[in-house]
């Protein structure tokens, strides 16, 4: 529904009762105008679910009034209303299920070989990013143990490197190239995805 200042309403309707297909719609704070509204009747019709961030919140009609000098300003002349009654504020859409795209930068540097009983913010900052990539190298203490031995392994292998566990130059840019790979993964599509798969 579109309600105008004056009060009155176009109404829209869809008299589709068994939609062919479930929907998964990707949204983000770029979700804007018309996309949101899309997005906004789609869940609240229950005929899809909104996967990603909060969109823009960008609910309302505007006109721009020309003014003598050329200038101009907008002005908003209506607002949408989505089939539950509900209106797009500020804050936007909330997703169905909350997901982020995070982009990831190696803040880590090679200052040398790392292996069991060294320690330091080095080998806290590799025990980070083991365990972002799910290599499980233990808690992020600085301590390079056994268990942190052991995830350096499992990259290696995975790397097609000598499974040595020491955190050497080679092992060191394969875990730059898995740490670039995460920033080409597209989470928000990945669990859409996966839930439409388990529907």
């Amino acid at each position: 529904t579109i309600e105008r200042r004056n009060g009155e309403k176009d109404d829209y309707y869809s008299y589709l009762t068994k939609p062919k297909y479930k929907l998964a719609v990707l949204v983000n704070k770029g979700t804007a105008s018309a996309a949101e509204i899309l997005a906004g009747a789609i869940q609240d019709t229950k005929v899809g679910f909104l996967v990603g961030e909060n969109t823009y919140g960008k609910g309302t009609v505007q006109s721009v009034v020309p003014l003598e000098d050329g200038s101009g300003f907008k002005l908003t002349i209506a607002r949408y209303k989505l089939p539950s009654g509900r209106y797009i504020g500020k804050e936007g859409l909330t997703p169905d299920v909350y997901v982020k795209n995070v982009q990831y930068t190696a803040d880590i540097k090679f200052a040398g070989e790392l292996k069991i009983g060294s320690r330091g913010n080095e080998v806290k900052i590799l025990q980070k990013y083991l365990n972002l990539l799910k290599f499980n190298a233990g808690p992020e203490d600085g301590i390079f143990g056994p268990k942190t031995a052991n995830a350096v392994k499992e990259l290696q292998k995975k790397a097609g490197l000598s499974p040595t566990g020491v955190f050497d130059k080679n092992t060191y840019n394969a875990l730059l190239k898995m740490i670039d790979s995460l920033n080409n993964k597209d989470a928000v599509l990945e669990k859409a995805l996966e839930l439409l798969r388990n529907m």
